[in-house]
């Protein structure tokens, strides 16, 4: 069996903007069984985050900006 190829997004945080939701649709639509697929954020919070989908791994900095990261 064939490994996945790991992509990994980065955004400050999942709020209602134009990247944010762009980069939410571009990982809905990732085929799970080709791509193992990671989201880091700095915070956990943000309406898109009932957006991203369960087989997401999911990686929250927990820091107030990105000069922390």
């Amino acid at each position: 069996m064939k490994d996945k190829t790991k992509i990994l997004f980065f955004l400050p945080s999942l709020h209602m903007g134009g990247a944010e939701k762009v980069t939410v649709n571009m990982i809905r639509l990732l085929d799970k069984e080709l791509f193992d697929i990671h989201l880091v954020t700095l915070t956990k919070d943000g309406p898109l985050y009932e957006l991203v989908p369960q087989h997401i791994s999911l990686h929250t900095l927990n820091v107030s900006k990105t000069i922390f990261s």
